[in-house]
């Protein structure tokens, strides 16, 4: 589990791990798998131990959107372990993954024992609620420039951890390829390789050999709203 005391906010003790661990139960999905569907009831909260996942959702109009991408110690369905509304959203599995299923009773269970795990999920929730506005200012931008800006901007805010080590203006290695970022932008690969050297060019991000480095969140910022005065 320590694939989650990392990737959670605040502590998560290895006592509190072992807990879920030991009351949840394991599964593996094949790539395309549902883990969990858009409207059916939440049976618990889903913690990836490996692999990737997507979030999608369903718009009215019927098209399927990649609203998110989850990772090794993420979680799902945190707001629906604690109210019966059903998921609002999908994960599916994008590769192979293995996911820790822990039972809403457990869960709530392991909460009232271990209150930094209380506190871990109010920061998470907070985070989520957080996102879901940023996704209303991601649906009014139009233009593609100003749309990677924004999941750039996002990631790199809600996945970041304080390093009271790192230098001072540090760059943030973005744990997304290209080919996530052209899903989640709704843009092609080579769209996407294009609008990143943009980026580039205006000093907001590095592209290194597999991967990209945020240098500069404000130009990033100055971006969007470039394209919001527009």
């Amino acid at each position: 589990m320590a694939v989650m005391r990392l990737a959670w906010p605040g502590s998560i003790s290895e006592q509190t791990a072992g807990l879920l661990l030991a009351r949840g139960r394991v599964v593996d999905y094949d790539p395309q798998a549902t883990i969990a569907r858009q409207g059916s009831p939440a049976k618990g909260l889903h913690i990836i131990l490996e692999g990737q996942a997507e979030v999608t959702v369903i718009r009215p109009s019927g098209k399927e959107m990649v609203i998110n991408i989850l990772g090794p110690g993420q979680g799902y369905s945190f707001l629906h372990v604690y109210h019966p509304d059903p998921h609002s959203s999908s994960m599916i599995a994008k590769t192979r993954c293995l996911v820790l299923t822990v039972a809403k009773r457990d869960w709530l269970l392991t909460t009232e024992e271990c209150p930094e795990l209380k506190d871990a999920v109010i920061a998470i929730i907070s985070t989520r609620l957080r996102g879901a506005l940023e996704e209303l200012t991601f649906s009014n931008l139009h233009s593609g420039l100003a749309r990677l800006a924004h999941r750039l901007l996002v990631h790199v805010l809600q996945s970041r951890r304080p390093d009271p080590l790192a230098p001072r203006g540090a760059g943030h290695e973005v744990a997304l390829t290209q080919a996530h970022l052209a899903t989640l932008v709704g843009l092609s690969r080579q769209r996407t390789h294009a609008l990143l050297h943009k980026l580039e060019q205006r000093s907001a991000l590095q592209l290194k050999y597999g991967r990209i480095e945020v240098t500069d969140l404000d130009a990033l910022r100055q971006v969007i709203a470039d394209s919001e005065g527009q």
